[in-house]
C-alpha cells in the first residue's frame, strides 16, 4: 500500500476505537495511543499520557512569570520619622484664621492644601493649634509618598488673619552605591537601574521605590536604602546598600501526583547560579525523575537588558516517558521538547501594585510511540503569547489582602507530522493548523479575624477551535481538582475555582503548622467544536473537597500533606479510581539553611542542618581483550550460546566507570528527627582509539544515569526510612566483603550476584514487557531499585540491618503479575571479626528468560500464551572478613536461584524451567602505610538446570561448561584524603559454555563481532579516582 492509503486505513481503524469509547460515559479527546489502546481492549482508561501532556504537567512557568512581589517589602527606604513642629507656648493669644497662605509647595496646590486645613479656619486658635496645622500638611505630604516633606511655621505678623506656611518638600542630593564585599553585580549595571534619580528632583517614594525594586528583582539581590540629611537645606542624600546571596542556590521538590503509569512519586532538583558573569543573569537546570517512567530536564537563563527592568531570557526542556503498567505490553513511550525566548516588562513596579507584560515565542516538539503497533507519532508547534500578569496589596475589610491576576493570549500553530495521525486529525477533532486561546486567572488571600485566612481563585481557558493535548486545560491534579488525579478532565475550554479557609495552628518543632479546608470545582468543554455523532456529552464536571496541613520554616522548607474526597459517583479516565485521594508536596530551598548561606542562622536548630555538594571523577587507562574462545561446533550446555570460536584481539581504552555529581541535605525537625534528600548523577564513559585493521574494536560511548536518589527521615534511636532509587541490600552488602570493593575491572560482581549466560551484572529497571525489550536486566542482582522503599536499623551491639521493597506496577505481559521484589541484610561487626548475610527475590520480573540463547521474554518459546505463567528468582549471599593487624581476609559465598511456573511447553522447542548455581570469592588486603595491596580468587559453579517441553528427547538440561574462575590483583595508593591512584590486572577464565564478563568495565565488541562462549576476559588497568 501507499503511504496514503496506509494512513487512511489507520485512520479508519482509529475512528471506529474513539467511537465505540465515546460510547461509554467517559469523555475525552481522542489520541492516536488512546485509540491504539481502545483497539487493544483497554476501554474507559484509554487516556493514555502522551508527550504533550506529559510536558505541559511538569513544566515550570517561563522564567520572568512569577509574580514579582513576594513579600510586602522586598526593598526598605529607611526614612525619617513623622515629625511635628516643636510645641509652642502658650501665650494665651489666640487669633482666627481666615486663610493659609503656602509657599514652596511646587508639586500640590494651595488649594488641595487648604481643603486639609479647612476645619483650622474660621475660629478662634492659638499658637499650638497652628503648629498642629503644619504638622498635619507634613504627613499630607509623606502620605502622598514625598518622603521627607515638611512644612514649618516661619517667624510673621499674622495680620488680617493669614497664616503662612512654609514647605520644603525635600530634593534629593547626593545618591551614593555601597555595595557589600560579595557583591558580584557590575557597578555600571547598580548605576544603570538608579540613573532615573536625578539629584535636584523632588524625592518622592514611587520613583525611588521602582529604581530599587527592579534593581532587587535580579536574581539574588538583596537592596537596603536611607535618606540622610543632605549638604544643603531642605535636601536629602540616598544611600543605597547592595548585598548579593551565594553564587550556587538549589532547590528541591517531591510529591506524589505524577501520572500512575510513569510514575505517581516524583522528585525535581534545581541548581540555579545567580550573576556568575556579573550582568544580573540567572542560569538554572533542573532535573525531574519518578523513578520509574519519567524523566526531564530544564535549562534556562535570564538576563536584564538596560537598567529599565526589561528582561529577556531562553529555556530549554527535553521529556522522556515510558509507560508501564497495565499499559506496558504496548510498549508506550515518547519524549517531548520545548525551546522558548521571552521578553518581559514590569509596567508597574511598587510594594503595593504591580503589572508586568511578557511576551514569550515557543516551539514545541512531540514523539510518541507505540512499539507494538510500529507507529511513531510526531507533531510539532510554534507559538507566540501575551501575558499581563501582576498583584495588588490592599486593606479592604479592615483586614490585608493579596489579589493576583493573569491574563494570556496565545496564537499558535500545530503541525502533525506523520501521514496517519494527520489522516485522523483530519477525519476527527481537525487540531491541526492555526489556533488562538485566550487563559485567565484571578486569586486573592484575605486575612480574617481569629488568626483565619481565606483563599480564593478563579481560572479558565477560552480557545479558537478544537486543540491538541499539548494545549488543553486541565482540572485534575495537586493545582486543580485535588480529589482527581493530573490530566484528569481534560478539555479545549473551561474553568477551575478552589476555595481555602486556613488557620494558623502555631509552632510545632520550628515549623510553622497551618491547618485548611478546601473545595475546588471545575468545568471543561471537551471539545470546542463536536465533531462525534455518538459522543454522549461535550463537558465534564469535577469536584471534590478535603483538608491538610501546612508546614513551614521560613526560606528553608514546606511541607503540604492532605487528603481529598470526591463525591458519589466521581471516577476518573486517566487512571483506576482511587478516593480519597491522599496528596504530599515538599519542597525546600536547602541553601537558606546549610552550608551554601552566607551567613549562620539565628536559630540555633537551624543552624545544625546540612547541606553539601559530592561526586567524584576519574580516568583509567586499560588494555583489554577476549580470548580463547570454544571452537565452533556443538553446543556444550543446553542453555548456552552456539560456540562460534570468535576472538576480541587485545585493545586500549580510556575509561571512567564512575564520575558522578550529587547534591544531598538534611533538615533537623526536633527531637533527633531528621529529614534528608540526595539526588546523585552518574557519567560513565569509554575512549577506544580507532584501528582501521582491527574491525572488532567497540564504538567510543558515553552514558549517563541516575544514581542514588531519594527523601527519607531518620533518627539514630530508630534508624531511616527511605523512598526513591537506592542501592539494594544484596549489592550493598557484598560489597562491603570484596577487597576491591565492588569497584572496576577486579569487582566481585563478575561472578557474584551474576548467572553468565551474558547476562549484564547491574541494573535499575524491570520487569522486561517484551522480547523486543528483554535486554538481560532482569537477570542480575546486583541492583540499584527505583521506586524502592527501604528501612535501616540503628546498629545495636554490633548488629544492623536492612529491608527494601519495590512495586513500580511494572507487567512482563497484560496477563501477568505485576512485578515486585524486595531484599534484606544483616551485619554483625566486633572488633577485626566483620559478618553479612543478604537475600533478594524477584517475583513476576522473568529473568529465567534472559538466560543464554532464548532471550525470549516471557511465556513459552514455542507460543505466544503467558497467562498463569509466574516466576521467583532469588539469591542469597553470605560474607566474611577478619583483620589481623595491617591485613584482612574476606569471602563471599552465593547461590542464585530462577524459575519460571505453568509454562505451556512447546512440540518441538523446550523452555528453560529452572537454574541454579553457586560460587565463591576469597579475598585479601594488606595495607603498608599509603598502599594498599589488592587480591581476590573465586569460582562460579556449572550449576544445575530443567526444561520443559512435549518432546520427550528435548527433556534433559546440562549445565556442562557453564562454570568460570575469576582471579585479581592489584593495589591502591592514598594520595590524599579526596585522591587516590590505583592498579589493577584481572582474569574472568570461562569454561566452555560460559560468557562471565566484568560487571564494571565490562569488555564487548563491535556489533557483530561478539566473542563466543568460553572466551577468557582479560584486562590491566592504571587510574586515578578523586573523591570530593
Amino acid at each position: 500500500m501507499h503511504g496514503a492509503d496506509v494512513a487512511a486505513s489507520r485512520s479508519e481503524k482509529q475512528m471506529q476505537a474513539i467511537k465505540v469509547n465515546r460510547s461509554k460515559s467517559l469523555p475525552f479527546k481522542p489520541t492516536v495511543i488512546g485509540s491504539l489502546l481502545a483497539l487493544s481492549g483497554y476501554g474507559a482508561f484509554a487516556q493514555a499520557p502522551d508527550a504533550g501532556r506529559m510536558l505541559e504537567s511538569i513544566r515550570e512557568r517561563t522564567p520572568g512569570m512569577s509574580n514579582p512581589a513576594p513579600s510586602e517589602t522586598p526593598a526598605v527606604i529607611e526614612r525619617p520619622a513623622d515629625e511635628r513642629t516643636p510645641p509652642v507656648a502658650d501665650s494665651g493669644v489666640r487669633i482666627t484664621v481666615r486663610q493659609f497662605e503656602f509657599s514652596g509647595n511646587d508639586s500640590i496646590d494651595a488649594q488641595t492644601l487648604a481643603a486639609e486645613l479647612g476645619d483650622f479656619t474660621g475660629r478662634e486658635i492659638g499658637f499650638d493649634a497652628l503648629a498642629d496645622a503644619a504638622a498635619r500638611i507634613t504627613r499630607f505630604y509623606r502620605s502622598r509618598g514625598y518622603l521627607v516633606a515638611r512644612a514649618n511655621l516661619p517667624a510673621q505678623d499674622i495680620a488680617g488673619g493669614t497664616v503662612k506656611l512654609e514647605i520644603r518638600e525635600g530634593r534629593l542630593g547626593t545618591v551614593t552605591v555601597e555595595p557589600a564585599k560579595n557583591v558580584r553585580l557590575d557597578p555600571d549595571l547598580i548605576q544603570r537601574f538608579i540613573s532615573d534619580l536625578t539629584p535636584g528632583a523632588v524625592i518622592r517614594e514611587a520613583e525611588i521605590e521602582r529604581s530599587l525594586l527592579l534593581l532587587t528583582d535580579l536574581p539574588g539581590i538583596n537592596v537596603r536604602s536611607v535618606l540622610r540629611a543632605g549638604a544643603q537645606p531642605g535636601t536629602a542624600d540616598l544611600v543605597v546598600r547592595v548585598s548579593e546571596s551565594p553564587l550556587a542556590q538549589a532547590r528541591f521538590g517531591f510529591d506524589n501526583q505524577g501520572n500512575s503509569y510513569t510514575g505517581r512519586n516524583r522528585l525535581t532538583l534545581e541548581l540555579s547560579a545567580n550573576d556568575w558573569l556579573g550582568f544580573g543573569e540567572s542560569w538554572t537546570a533542573r532535573g525531574l525523575t519518578s523513578f520509574e517512567g519519567l524523566t526531564a530536564q530544564t535549562l534556562g537563563v535570564s538576563a536584564p537588558i538596560g537598567g529599565s527592568g526589561l528582561r529577556g531570557g531562553l529555556s530549554y526542556t527535553h521529556l522522556l516517558y515510558k509507560i508501564g503498567r497495565d499499559f506496558a505490553p504496548l510498549e508506550a513511550s515518547g519524549e517531548g521538547e520545548s525551546a522558548s525566548a521571552f521578553l518581559a516588562y514590569p509596567l508597574i513596579r511598587s510594594r503595593k501594585s504591580n503589572l508586568t507584560g511578557q511576551l514569550t515565542l515557543e516551539h514545541k516538539h512531540y514523539i510518541d510511540r507505540v512499539n507494538q503497533a510500529g507507529l511513531d507519532v510526531k507533531k510539532s508547534s510554534s507559538s507566540g503569547r501575551f501575558d499581563l500578569y501582576g498583584d495588588w496589596r490592599d486593606a479592604l475589610a479592615g483586614s490585608s489582602a493579596l489579589t493576583q491576576y493573569s491574563l494570556g493570549l496565545t496564537h499558535g500553530n500545530l503541525s502533525r507530522d506523520t501521514l496517519s495521525d494527520a489522516a485522523f486529525d483530519d477525519r476527527s477533532a481537525r487540531t491541526a493548523g492555526s489556533f488562538e486561546k485566550l487563559n485567565w486567572s484571578l486569586s486573592r488571600l484575605q486575612a480574617l479575624p481569629g488568626g483565619f485566612t481565606l483563599y480564593a481563585s478563579f481560572s479558565g481557558q477560552r480557545a479558537s477551535k478544537n486543540l491538541d493535548s499539548s494545549e488543553e486545560f486541565f482540572l485534575g491534579g495537586i493545582n486543580g481538582v485535588r480529589a482527581y488525579p493530573q490530566g484528569e478532565g481534560a478539555g479545549d475550554e473551561g474553568w477551575l475555582s478552589r476555595l481555602e479557609l486556613r488557620r494558623s495552628l502555631g509552632r510545632v518543632g520550628g515549623f510553622g503548622v497551618e491547618g485548611f479546608v478546601f473545595y475546588d470545582a471545575g468545568r471543561v468543554r471537551i471539545d470546542k467544536n463536536p465533531w462525534d455523532p455518538a459522543q454522549v456529552s461535550n463537558h465534564r464536571s469535577l469536584q471534590g473537597a478535603g483538608l491538610g496541613l501546612i508546614l513551614t520554616r521560613p526560606k528553608a522548607l514546606t511541607v503540604s500533606l492532605g487528603v481529598a474526597f470526591r463525591p458519589s459517583g466521581g471516577v476518573s479516565s486517566v487512571e483506576p479510581s482511587r478516593s480519597p485521594t491522599l496528596w504530599v508536596q515538599v519542597s525546600g530551598a536547602p541553601q537558606a539553611f546549610a552550608g551554601l548561606s552566607s551567613s549562620a542562622s539565628d536559630d540555633p536548630e537551624l543552624s545544625q542542618d546540612k547541606f553539601e555538594i559530592f561526586g567524584g571523577f576519574g580516568l583509567e587507562f586499560e588494555r583489554v581483550s577476549r580470548d580463547g574462545a570454544t571452537d565452533a561446533g556443538p553446543r556444550g550446555a543446553t542453555q548456552s550460546a552456539t560456540p562460534t570460536g570468535r576472538q576480541l584481539p587485545p585493545y586500549m581504552r580510556y575509561s571512567d566507570p564512575s564520575s558522578s555529581i550529587g547534591v544531598r541535605g538534611a533538615l533537623g525537625l526536633g527531637g533527633g528527627l531528621e529529614a534528608f534528600w540526595q539526588v546523585e548523577a552518574a557519567v560513565a564513559y569509554k575512549y577506544v582509539p580507532k584501528d582501521g585493521g582491527n574491525t572488532s574494536r567497540p564504538e567510543s560511548n558515553a552514558a549517563t544515569s541516575l544514581q542514588d536518589a531519594g527523601v527519607g527521615l531518620r533518627s539514630a534511636e530508630w534508624g531511616a526510612v527511605r523512598y526513591g532509587q537506592w542501592t539494594m541490600p544484596f549489592r550493598d552488602m557484598t560489597a562491603k566483603f570484596d577487597a576491591f570493593n565492588d569497584y572496576g575491572i577486579g569487582g566481585a560482581g563478575g561472578i557474584i550476584g551474576s548467572p553468565g549466560l551474558a547476562v549484564g551484572s547491574s541494573t535499575s529497571e524491570g520487569p522486561v514487557t517484551s522480547a523486543a525489550d528483554s535486554n538481560n536486566d532482569d537477570a542480575a542482582f546486583i541492583r540499584r531499585q527505583p521506586g524502592v522503599w527501604q528501612y535501616a536499623t540503628p546498629e545495636w551491639n554490633g548488629l544492623s540491618g536492612r529491608i527494601a521493597y519495590s512495586d513500580n506496577g511494572r507487567r512482563a505481559a497484560a496477563d501477568l503479575g505485576s512485578g515486585s521484589i524486595w531484599g534484606l541484610s544483616g551485619t554483625y561487626a566486633n572488633g577485626p571479626l566483620t559478618l553479612g548475610v543478604a537475600y533478594e527475590q524477584h517475583n513476576q520480573y522473568f529473568g529465567i528468560a534472559s538466560l543464554g540463547r532464548n532471550n525470549r521474554g516471557v511465556g513459552s518459546a514455542g507460543t505466544a500464551v503467558t497467562q498463569g505463567t509466574s516466576s521467583r528468582d532469588w539469591a542469597v549471599s553470605f560474607g566474611a572478613s577478619y583483620r589481623l593487624g595491617s591485613t584482612t581476609f574476606s569471602m563471599l559465598l552465593d547461590k542464585l536461584s530462577y524459575s519460571e511456573s505453568d509454562v505451556i511447553p512447546g512440540n518441538t522447542v523446550l523452555d528453560l524451567q529452572s537454574y541454579r548455581r553457586r560460587a565463591r570469592l576469597f579475598g585479601v588486603t594488606h595495607t603498608i602505610g599509603a598502599w594498599e595491596l589488592r587480591a581476590s580468587a573465586g569460582r562460579a559453579s556449572a550449576g544445575s538446570c530443567d526444561v520443559v517441553s512435549n518432546d520427550p528427547t528435548l527433556r534433559s538440561c546440562s549445565t556442562a561448561g557453564l562454570g568460570a574462575t575469576m582471579v585479581a590483583v592489584g593495589f591502591n595508593r592514598t594520595i590524599n584524603k579526596n585522591l587516590s591512584f590505583y592498579g589493577t590486572f584481572s582474569r574472568i577464565r570461562n569454561d566452555g559454555s560460559a560468557s562471565y564478563n566484568f560487571r564494571t568495565g565490562a569488555v564487548f565488541a563491535a556489533a557483530g563481532n561478539s566473542p563466543g562462549v568460553g572466551a577468557d576476559v582479560l584486562g590491566y588497568g592504571l587510574g586515578f579516582k578523586y573523591r570530593f
